[in-house]
């Protein structure tokens, strides 16, 4: 009998070879390049309209978007995505040591319950990854503000928004840079040969470090014009112009 079953099992998978097996359609590249990408059609079609142009100001002339809007896009963006089958999302970034680095997100959340709900939020989407070319960026900024309000000043012009701009930079710049020492310090702990230890270490002390010093690249991103970053900021990475 077992025998029997054997011989018809075998006898079923090279009849479908044989008979189901049809050949995949041909596709043109011109007709598939782009095809998954949430491009400017996509935003266009998927988007209400205030938040496709704020969008599009975004993208065009590096203005801050509104988080609520963020909010609006990332709900639009990752039903487009999972409706294509995809359960992660990637940021991708260039630091200044030559070479390239990803870090992956899943959208899948777990509810406690063993289950896992879909999420990607407006703080999701404009997130930024800073780096040492935060540093530069910031300083020129700084460099820029400093002279506005000493021609201001000079002029006998009103100088406060500006001075308030210039305390607000020089915070975040400060931030930046004792945050970026402090976790420099915290990858240098020596766990005494441990995983385990050198594992908790990671958990309680790196990570928490990690996400204060991103805390204040993305405030800083916000804040200085497009134009002075030496490197693709997030948004021009996740939106294709």
């Amino acid at each position: 009998m077992s025998s029997m079953m054997l011989s018809n099992a075998i006898g079923a998978i090279r009849d479908w070879s044989v008979t189901s097996a049809t050949k995949p359609a041909e596709e043109h590249a011109s007709e598939t390049f782009g095809s998954l990408v949430f491009g400017q059609p996509m935003q266009k079609k998927r988007l209400p309209a205030a938040a496709y142009r704020a969008l599009r100001r975004t993208i065009t002339r590096g203005e801050s978007l509104d988080l609520s809007v963020a909010d609006t896009i990332a709900k639009a963006m990752k039903e487009w995505a999972v409706e294509h089958g995809a359960t992660h999302y990637t940021h991708w970034f260039q630091p200044l040591t030559g070479i390239t680095a990803e870090k992956h997100d899943s959208f899948l959340s777990p509810n406690g319950d063993g289950r896992a709900v879909v999420e990607f939020s407006g703080k999701d989407l404009i997130k930024g990854e800073p780096d040492a070319s935060s540093f530069p960026a910031a300083l020129e900024y700084l460099k820029q503000v400093a002279e506005t309000i000493s021609a201001l000043r000079a002029n006998r012009g009103k100088a406060n928004q500006v001075a308030k701009l210039l305390s607000t930079l020089s915070s975040l710049t400060n931030n930046l840079m004792r945050r970026t020492e402090a976790l420099r310090k915290e990858l240098e702990h020596d766990a005494g040969g441990s995983p385990e230890r050198h594992a908790k270490h990671f958990r309680d002390i790196v990570i928490p470090a990690m996400a204060e010093l991103r805390e204040t690249g993305d405030a800083l991103e916000v804040i200085v014009p497009q134009i002075l970053w030496p490197l693709a900021t997030y948004r021009e990475m996740l939106f294709i112009k």
